[in-house]
């Protein structure tokens, strides 16, 4: 099995790689080992534009819960900013199983090949030899060009030598509650413990709490985000790492890392779905200039990358700064 450029992982950027390149004749293979179980997902007005690039101009054709805006509760008073008077007039909270199948679809009704498989290693380079399983079968991969959209593992990269560095341990406790709120605007509520979080989907409430402690279990939930549950079904706990980490380095002679892969945010930063859409069609036009000749577009998107980095700290620090409760 053969490809021009293989993309391992087919959450957002890897799939909105995948369309990029489909779109522009490139011959690609998106490697996509199976659904998994994700939290929703909240984009604000702003990303309109980048949702109907990846060809999701209506979000609630495919079933994602318009939202009116966020209510936050970060020193003890609950404010309430309102996407009504912005442009694009609202926001939306995205069942990601569904997104990520979706955005998919179309990078495969585009002409991307969409393949079910596992990434295990790398057997050479030049072409890169990819080892995959599908179906209890070990099969070989041949790529000319790599981008690693595999998520924070950074599956491919770290093969290829690249260091994940972390910047701090925070984690996520996530859960999925069935049942449907009235007020399906995010909900952000700062205790001493973390920071809770709730949306409401089109039949659910998606939950979090994040914290920088090692817990096992939540605490209790504060008020604001106890009513919202008082009617709603109990759900298991997933546990995620959603701390800020990057990649020494995010690109080599013929790969690219994108997405989560490349650069992973902290939730509280606002980035998300809209940052890893603009990475993997950004990531893959870098790829297609190198592929064309560019032998330095590569590194020239690595290094706007590492601009925006140090930058996004910088923010970072400012949101943490703020007095707690």
């Amino acid at each position: 099995m053969s490809a021009r450029i293989a993309i391992i992982g087919g959450g957002p950027a890897g799939a909105a790689a995948a369309l990029y390149l489909a779109r522009n004749g490139a011959a690609c293979t998106l490697i996509e080992a199976g659904a998994r179980a994700k939290a929703g997902e909240c984009v604000p007005p702003e990303a309109a534009p980048l949702l109907a690039r990846a060809g999701l101009i209506d979000p609630s054709t495919e079933g994602h819960r318009a939202s009116a805006g966020v209510r936050v509760n970060w020193t003890g008073e609950e404010t309430t900013h309102d996407y009504l008077t912005r442009p694009h007039g609202r926001g939306w909270n995205l069942d990601r199983l569904t997104f990520d199948e979706g955005l998919r679809a179309r990078a495969e009704a585009a002409g991307a090949h969409v393949l079910k498989a596992r990434f295990h290693g790398l057997a050479g380079v030049s072409p890169f030899r990819l080892v995959l399983s599908a179906e209890g079968e070990v099969l070989e991969c041949a790529a000319d060009a790599v981008l690693d959209a595999s998520g924070r593992v950074s599956a491919f990269a770290r093969r290829a030598g690249a260091k994940r560095l972390q910047h701090d341990r925070l984690i996520a406790l996530h859960a999925r509650h069935t049942g449907v709120v009235d007020d399906p605007r995010l909900l952000i509520e700062r205790t001493e413990a973390g920071w809770w979080y709730s949306a409401g989907l089109k039949d659910a409430l998606v939950v979090s709490f994040q914290t920088r402690d090692n817990l096992k279990a939540a605490p209790l939930p504060p008020p604001a985000t106890r009513r919202r549950l008082q009617e709603l079904s109990p759900a298991s706990v997933t546990r995620y790492a959603a701390g800020s980490s990057r990649l020494d380095a995010i690109a080599g002679d013929g790969w690219l890392a994108i997405g989560d892969a490349a650069v992973a945010h902290d939730p509280l930063s606002g980035h998300g779905i809209a940052a890893a859409l603009r990475s993997g069609f950004d990531g893959a036009a870098a790829m297609l200039a190198w592929l064309g000749g560019d032998r330095s577009a590569l590194q020239t998107h690595a290094t706007i990358r590492d601009a925006a980095w140090g930058a996004y700290v910088e923010g970072l620090a400012a949101h943490y700064a703020q007095p707690r409760l």
